[in-house]
């Protein structure tokens, strides 16, 4: 099967990846579709297609949606959506970070 074309954007990439990963908890069976992806988070069909085909980038409240849905760091989703031009690393983590993740702060 064709993989289907995607906007060259950080986070159309990062979304396509993350819906074909998703596991469905009651079949156990992988990848969401746009449509169950769109009822699931409240993020409507047409959004959601100009995020993956046209490489919008979305607001805050839509980027919040997905990272609540996938279980990602909503500012990675903005960083990816407004800081990347795909091709480096938009940030990374400093030790600092990390200690105040490993210890349970949000």
């Amino acid at each position: 099967m064709a993989e289907l074309r995607r906007a060259d954007t950080a986070l159309a990439e990062w979304l396509a990846h993350a819906m074909a990963r998703w596991v469905n908890p009651q079949t156990q069976m992988p990848g969401i579709s746009q449509r169950r992806l769109a009822e699931e988070t409240g993020v409507s069909q047409t959004q959601l297609h100009a995020i993956i085909k046209k490489g919008h980038s979305p607001g805050s409240d839509i980027l919040i949606k997905f990272a609540d849905f996938f279980g990602a760091n909503p500012l990675s989703l903005f960083a990816l959506a407004y800081l990347s031009n795909g091709r480096e690393p938009v940030f990374e983590a400093r030790r600092s970070d990390l200690a105040m993740i490993e210890s349970g702060f949000p």
